[in-house]
């Protein structure tokens, strides 16, 4: 983007996923070549650091829609004293900045003893704004209009592009001959750590500079980690680490919060629990554990909220990160791993996040967090800090300890290490200070350093006390892999889904809709042809609206149900991976939630066609006709079910459905009867459930009708002598097609069960 021929940049939160050291380097970048050019940014950032947020010449403060403040950044602090507010020491401004607008965060800052605090919302401020004495300033700079003589002679571009497009072409092959090469290659990676044991009741940071490894790290001791190579050994209370066991009593809250959206905030805690809480604890105790977590972790004002779709609906960033540590601790978890708990979220979030945190803690389990730019607060809110170099070595693992004391005299007592600025964030100080260009500077290598440290030394006799077995001890156990049997999982699985597709408005009211109008519309197209029965022409005519109705209600199912599919596929990678359940329970009652959904779209269909086409209104050949609808829907719904298993995407499945599709419909039996075919292809009708489909459809209806056509022969010797369909074998069709949807169900579930495309 720097490199473009444009004078003003926008930002939008660039220091997402980047620790504070890095974050700086940018924005200073940033504002060297803003000053050097004469260019102007405007940059939005969630959680800026002290040394950071100094880098900046003016500062915007906003507030419910309103502009609290506008003007310079060290006038800021001046215009809330004016309003009564003032910052306490070792509070980084821009945290204090977001926090004063906070309802519940604002009379800490109070400062004027002489008159009583209330609520100063942001309509007030922007009204004390306006009385400050920057807003005249500013107003008198926005009245003068800009001298037009000072634009640059390239400003008002007069072609689209700032190249020709042959050059444009050029660029675009060149950049997809490197893609294409790069994409050939097989990468590898080689994992290794030396990690201490955290203690319990502690809270540890794991920090280090962007690529250090952190969350690799977190990864590898949390069992999740499925690429690469892993080298070491973990071990649990002196006992090698079971992967199984282990996952009983740990947690891991991902930086992504993947939830279903369409639970409350209470039935996620509620089906968390079901599944991961000893089958010996019976409901009333499960409940009542769910409140005491829901009040540990602030969440009962929001338990009958839906979760919602990320940035669309439900619950805020920050709730959903509070509900995510939420979902854990109802497993009732020993350890607790946290990848980036505060990563997207402004610093008032950030410490409601950070408070939930301390409070699990508090109840004696060990909680280990990755972080990228923690305020000052948060940072020492920490009691212990796992320090990582770039390539995973350690360079601090010790206590912190009141304000950051610890640390700080550690950093401070190696050779060439300058003294820490009053007020400066210590952990972005502990990331400038060990950086490869400051080890250079130095002479000294802080991994080596660390080694060579009496703090290395007691932290190696710790993990040597802690590995000893002690008598009568035994390895963490379970006889089974999953706390509850199969068939809870089951019921579970079943009851979550349930409640998801009753809620789920947009797919399941649509597709019923859908149906309706599909069966008017066809209704219409075909109207009475199914009265019609002088010739082979209406008998040709009826079967080829069957076959159209059915096949452009099957393409369609399948195609509606991929989207669903695959969002579901991204939280059952979490729950799996969790130890909530097994793969099998989780297909089967998503195959078999489709069937009541599916059974009312057949219905609405086969009424309404059933009526306007004409066929013969008898209970056994309506019941029929229907059952037909809903056996080939179901199994074009499995088939999109078994795609999505198999592909690593929606666009995979989606390029496999539409081969597959073609294929059925070809040999579906209507455009190529099968006694037509040629010899050394009949036997492909067979694998064709599409052909079963039409066939049970038609025979349902035509199989026994005695009829003459003008040809002399009846109805149902035309169905046998042209198409090759027995009346008889009505039973047997119906068999073969609820044999293929069992098997497209059991192909889904092996798929789902063996195939894994997370990354």
């Amino acid at each position: 983007m720097l490199v473009g021929p444009v004078g003003a940049y926008f930002m939008d939160n660039i220091s997402d996923g980047l620790d504070s050291s890095t974050t700086f380097q940018i924005v200073k970048c940033i504002k060297q070549m803003i000053q050097v050019f004469d260019k102007t940014a405007l940059v939005s950032l969630l959680q800026p650091p002290p040394e950071t947020f100094e880098l900046f010449d003016d500062v915007i403060i906003l507030g419910e829609g309103r502009i609290i403040y506008q003007g310079p950044r060290e006038d800021v602090l001046g215009f809330f004293e004016s309003m009564g507010f003032k910052c306490p020491e070792r509070k980084g401004v821009a945290d204090y900045l977001q926090e004063i607008l906070s309802r519940k965060d604002q009379e800490q800052y109070w400062a004027n003893p002489d008159l009583p605090y209330h609520y100063v919302s942001a309509k007030k401020f922007e009204e004390g704004f306006r009385t400050y004495h920057l807003w005249s300033t500013i107003s008198s700079q926005l009245a003068i209009p800009f001298d037009r003589e000072k634009n640059h002679r390239a400003a008002l571009t007069k072609t689209r592009y700032g190249a020709r497009k042959m050059d444009l072409l050029k660029a675009c092959l060149a950049r997809e001959h490197i893609l294409m090469k790069r994409n050939l290659k097989i990468f590898g990676l080689n994992i290794g750590y030396d990690p201490t044991i955290t203690s319990p009741g502690h809270l540890t940071a794991l920090m280090g500079m962007s690529g250090a490894g952190k969350t690799t790290l977190m990864d590898v001791l949390a069992g999740r980690k499925n690429t690469g190579y892993i080298t070491g050994d973990i071990n649990v209370s002196g006992f090698p680490k079971k992967q199984d066991s282990f996952a009983r009593i740990s947690g891991y809250c991902e930086q992504f919060d993947i939830h279903s959206p369409l639970l409350t905030v209470y039935e996620s805690l509620l089906y968390s629990a079901w599944l991961r809480l000893p089958p010996n604890i019976d409901a009333s105790t499960r409940e009542l554990f769910i409140e005491e977590v829901m009040e540990l972790i602030e969440l009962e004002p929001l338990r009958g909220m839906l979760v919602g779709y990320v940035g669309i609906s439900g619950l805020s960033t920050e709730q959903r990160k509070r509900m995510t540590i939420a979902v854990e601790l109802v497993a009732n978890p020993s350890i607790l791993f946290m990848d980036e708990p505060t990563s997207g979220l402004d610093a008032r979030a950030a410490a409601i996040v950070m408070r939930t945190v301390r409070n699990t803690v508090d109840t004696g389990r060990t909680v280990v967090c990755t972080i990228h730019q923690p305020s000052i607060d948060i940072f020492e809110s920490f009691d212990e800090l796992f320090l990582l170099a770039r390539g995973g070595e350690e360079i601090y693992v010790g206590p912190i300890g009141h304000n950051s004391s610890q640390l700080i005299e550690y950093f401070e007592g190696i050779r060439g290490v300058g003294k820490i600025k009053e007020g400066y964030n210590p952990a972005t100080w502990a990331l400038e200070v060990t950086t490869r260009e400051q080890e250079d500077i130095l002479g000294v290598k802080f991994a080596q350093e660390y080694k060579n440290s009496n703090l290395y030394k007691r932290n190696k006799d710790l993990i040597k006390e802690l590995n000893k077995v002690q008598p009568h001890a035994q390895d963490i156990h379970f006889s089974t892999k999953y706390s509850q049997s199969y068939l809870i999982q089951f019921q579970a699985c079943l009851w979550k889904l349930h409640k998801s597709y009753w809620r789920n408005v947009p797919y399941n009211a649509v597709r019923l809709c859908f149906a309706a109008a599909v069966g008017i519309l066809f209704g219409i197209i075909f109207w009475s042809l199914g009265k019609r029965m002088g010739t082979r022409e209406d008998i040709y005519n009826s079967v080829g609206a069957m076959s159209i109705v059915i096949g452009f209600l099957g393409s369609q199912s399948a195609a509606t149900v991929r989207p669903v599919a695959i969002a579901e596929r991204t939280v059952f990678y979490r729950e799996t991976v969790a130890g909530m359940y097994s793969a099998l329970p989780y297909a089967f009652s998503q195959v078999i939630i489709e069937i009541p959904y599916t059974m009312a779209k057949a219905c609405i269909v086969s009424t309404i066609v059933y009526g306007m086409i004409g066929y013969e209104w008898t209970a056994s050949k309506f019941l029929l006709y229907t059952f037909f609808n809903f056996i080939t829907i179901i199994y074009y719904i499995y088939t999109g079910f078994m795609l999505i298993a198999v592909s690593p995407n929606q666009e995979t499945a989606a390029i496999l459905n539409g081969i597959i599709s073609t294929t059925l419909n070809v040999f579906s039996g209507f455009t190529i009867p099968r006694p037509r075919m040629p010899v050394w292809l009949r036997w492909f009708p067979y694998v064709s459930p599409a052909w079963w489909g039409l066939y049970g459809l038609t025979i349902s209806q035509y199989g026994d009708v005695e009829t003459r056509l003008d040809t002399g022969e009846t109805v149902k010797e035309f169905m046998r002598n042209y198409y090759g369909y027995e009346h008889d074998f009505l039973w047997k069709v119906s068999l073969v097609l609820v044999s293929f949807c069992l098997l497209f169900a059991f192909i889904y579930a092996l798929s789902v069960k063996t195939l894994n495309f997370q990354k």
